[in-house]
């Protein structure tokens, strides 16, 4: 049976899948950019593809996310392994008969945040000293952190905090769809197109066998046979690599913006010296909500452990 789960067909209806679940991970980041939210809101995408099209579909919405979003910075490329783990999870321990099981959903959105805390784990604690890279996840860390010496330790519960409540709303938003397409009936129509486009891939196949035979048959004399049932092949092809290019176009579009902001970014770096504070010059917190200078020329730093002065 888990072999069957890392079938990938190539259709109208899997393209189609594969760029709106894209579109929805891309729009999530893009939320979390601008509001301050304890959840990712990036694996919803991911999610989706892999209830549906298996862990083969999520794992390519997963890693073109992490390729779009994070261009131009190798590290938030490496990230693409975390959202690999919840395809996977999800693609093989969540089938559709459990689509609509408020348990089976809950226990496989657990079973997606712990895949993506043990994976983001070792990358966070090499990248980012142990840090989420998530507000509330980083806040979380520097308090934990008072009190529990172990880097690994304060990692570990301020990843989970962030990833187990963002699978389980992820997998609420999924299986909200689905409800929403089985009740228009959705679903059916998908279901008989699929089915529709097998049984005349079986066909194109049977049709094939028959002109080689045909040809062998034939073989050595000057005739053209041609199909029976009038299918061309070569045009259904064509459209196919058509929606891939046209996606390539979109993601390597996007992709641009991303490496422009990354070379601004490293440009500005480069013009400037930074001196950087942390943990061990006596912060309790790395987190800053606020930044205020006064008249008098002090800098006065808002963080979640208090108020910090700054005289240069």
């Amino acid at each position: 049976m888990i072999r069957s789960k890392w079938k990938f067909k190539i259709n109208y209806i899997s393209i189609l899948f594969l760029i709106l679940s894209l579109v929805v991970n891309l729009f999530g980041r893009f939320i979390i950019s601008k509001v301050s939210l304890p959840f990712w809101l990036d694996s919803v995408g991911t999610c989706f593809s892999a209830t549906v099209l298996g862990p083969v579909g999520g794992i390519i919405v997963a890693v073109f996310t992490n390729i779009i979003s994070g261009w131009g910075s190798f590290t938030d490329m490496m990230y693409s392994i975390v959202g690999a783990a919840v395809a996977v999870t999800i693609g093989l321990f969540y089938r559709r008969e459990d689509w609509f099981n408020s348990f089976r959903t809950f226990s496989a959105a657990t079973l997606a945040a712990f895949a993506a805390v043990f994976c983001s784990l070792p990358l966070n604690m090499i990248l980012y000293g142990g840090y989420t890279g998530n507000e509330w996840g980083d806040a979380l860390y520097d308090m934990i952190y008072l009190s529990v010496s172990s880097e690994w330790v304060c990692a570990f519960l301020a990843e989970s905090f962030v990833d187990i409540p963002d699978k389980a709303l992820s997998m609420i938003l999924v299986v909200s769809t689905l409800k929403v397409a089985d009740k228009t009936h959705l679903i059916d129509i998908i279901d008989k197109y699929l089915a529709e486009l097998d049984e005349a891939r079986l066909r194109s196949r049977a049709e094939k066998a028959r002109l080689k035979r045909l040809k062998k048959i034939k073989h050595g004399a000057d005739i053209d046979v041609k199909s029976e049932d009038g299918t061309d092949e070569q045009a259904k092809s064509f459209k196919v690599k058509s929606l891939l290019i046209a996606f390539a176009v979109i993601v390597i579009g996007i992709g641009d913006t991303g490496s422009f902001e990354a070379y601004a970014y490293k440009d500005i770096k480069s013009e400037y010296m930074f001196t950087g504070f942390d943990m061990d010059d006596g912060l309790k917190s790395l987190e800053i909500n606020k930044i205020v200078q006064t008249d008098d020329g002090y800098i006065w730093v808002g963080t979640y452990s208090g108020i910090y002065r700054y005289d240069g």
